[in-house]
């Protein structure tokens, strides 16, 4: 029996139709699939060379404080507590005494510290409002000191390390011919009256540039320029302040990835962060 020239053309468009539900929806389902599956196993890459390289970062800056921590403590506590005592002494003695006291506080200083040469300064702040200074002056005052969070905790816990930090940007502000765009580390230690049998010296503070912001900055700036897929990462603390940060992060809080990793400073928490673009994430750029 012969089909209409009119049936012939719906048989025809009804096998098309078919064949394209059965076959041709079927695979581009699977194919986008396939695609997203990939696009976010390559997202999912990148997120785990951030975290390690995150994981990196905070495993050199915790030996950092770890091995400065150590140096401070032996200072303190060489030979029964003399450079503390010897600080302690220099408030009531001549000039010439204090000559000797400071050459000899010099020397043990010095030996307690070398061979690191990160630690910029070792200064000794007094209840009196004076300050006494190693290797180089801080430009800061007693005063702006006793307003920083971490200075007050050191009051409070005494003889523990109490980590804090400063964040120096194009000029140096608290060191004379100093370094730009870097990270000042801060250790502040409080003496009790076992330590400080005189009771003048309200604090101990090491300062110590931190070699990780080399590494942040080396990175923020490939990935600046193209040549990396890490994001642009910075310090932060619990609080969400900057610990350290670089002009590289300007325009990048909004609207990108924001991956952290926690690491413990003491009785606080800082986090290593980094914000990057997901186009990047997904294979823009290399790793």
């Amino acid at each position: 029996m012969k089909l209409l020239k009119g049936e012939s053309k719906s048989i025809k468009s009804l096998y098309y139709m078919f064949f394209v539900a059965l076959i041709v929806i079927p695979i581009l389902v699977t194919l986008g699939l396939v695609l997203l599956f990939l696009n976010h196993q390559v997202t999912q890459k990148g997120k785990e060379n951030i975290e390690q390289t995150q994981e990196s970062l905070a495993s050199l800056l915790q030996t950092e404080i770890k091995n400065t921590s150590l140096k401070l403590s032996h200072l303190v506590y060489v030979n029964d507590n003399e450079i503390v005592n010897m600080a302690s002494g220099m408030e009531n003695i001549s000039e010439d005494e204090q000559y000797n006291y400071k050459r000899k506080m010099t020397e043990t200083t010095n030996f307690v510290i070398e061979p690191v040469k990160d630690i910029v300064s070792i200064g000794f702040y007094m209840k009196s409002n004076k300050k006494i200074f190693f290797r180089n002056d801080i430009d800061i005052s007693i005063a702006s000191l006793r307003k920083e969070d971490w200075y007050k905790e050191a009051q409070k816990e005494k003889n523990q390390i109490v980590i804090g930090a400063y964040d120096i940007g194009e000029k140096n502000q608290l060191i004379q011919n100093g370094g730009r765009n870097t990270l000042i580390l801060v250790y502040s230690l409080s003496p009790n009256n076992f330590i400080d049998r005189e009771e003048r010296v309200e604090a101990i503070c090491a300062y110590q540039i931190s070699g990780v912001v080399d590494r942040i900055k080396k990175y923020n700036t490939k990935y600046a320029n193209g040549k990396s897929a890490l994001g642009i990462t910075q310090i932060v603390d619990q609080k969400g302040k900057d610990v350290f940060s670089d002009d590289n992060m300007a325009g990048l809080e909004k609207g990108n990835i924001v991956i952290q990793t926690p690491l413990s400073v003491g009785n606080n928490t800082w986090y290593i962060e980094s914000y990057v673009n997901q186009s990047d994430l997904s294979g823009g750029k290399c790793y």
